[in-house]
């Protein structure tokens, strides 16, 4: 999840407050400036000075990374399907989600609850399916339909292979079953 900016320059103040706070009580622990800055603050600084130095160190080790956070972006994971010398094609994750979905759409008497798709090696991805079926369905029939139908689909319209498709029936949500 990203930051708003707003939410960014509030936290990066903020951050920039602590460390601040931070490197003044670490250097007057230490000795490298007096003591009489940091008295007005705190009142039991004298007696515990290594202490809080201490946590000074601690506190500013974990506050440093967080002025980071949320700059760099996450990779976009797909499948390259394609290198040449002046560029090349990758199909992301969530275009082959979308694929998966139509073809599913299309398939009579089941609903497809989740798709994950998992890149592999090469050209290739595992397919990881959690459908539902109408009352009355042949299961096995429809499943090794759904089996070698997406894997046909992926494959025309993408030109990715499918090593796997796992297929988890589940109990349907929104389906309304008569008795």
């Amino acid at each position: 999840m990203r930051m708003g900016v707003f939410t960014r320059i509030l936290f990066t103040l903020l951050l920039f407050a602590v460390l601040g706070l931070c490197l003044l009580v670490f250097m007057s622990g230490f000795g490298f400036i007096g003591d009489e800055l940091l008295m007005s603050v705190f009142g039991l600084y004298q007696a515990n000075k290594i202490l809080f130095a201490i946590g000074a160190g601690l506190i500013f080790i974990f506050c440093f990374p967080m002025l980071f956070f949320g700059i760099l972006k996450k990779k976009e994971k797909g499948v390259r399907v394609e290198n040449g010398g002046e560029g090349g094609v990758m199909i992301t994750v969530p275009a082959i989600v979308d694929l998966a979905a139509r073809y599913l759409a299309n398939v009579p008497a089941i609903h497809a609850e989740k798709i994950n798709i998992l890149p592999l090696r090469g050209k290739t991805v595992k397919i990881n399916l959690r459908l539902s079926t109408k009352p009355e369905t042949d299961i096995p029939q429809t499943t090794e339909k759904v089996n070698s139908g997406i894997r046909e689909y992926i494959k025309k319209y993408a030109g990715i292979e499918v090593s796997a498709v796992d297929i988890r029936i589940v109990p349907a949500r929104n389906m309304q079953i008569a008795k």
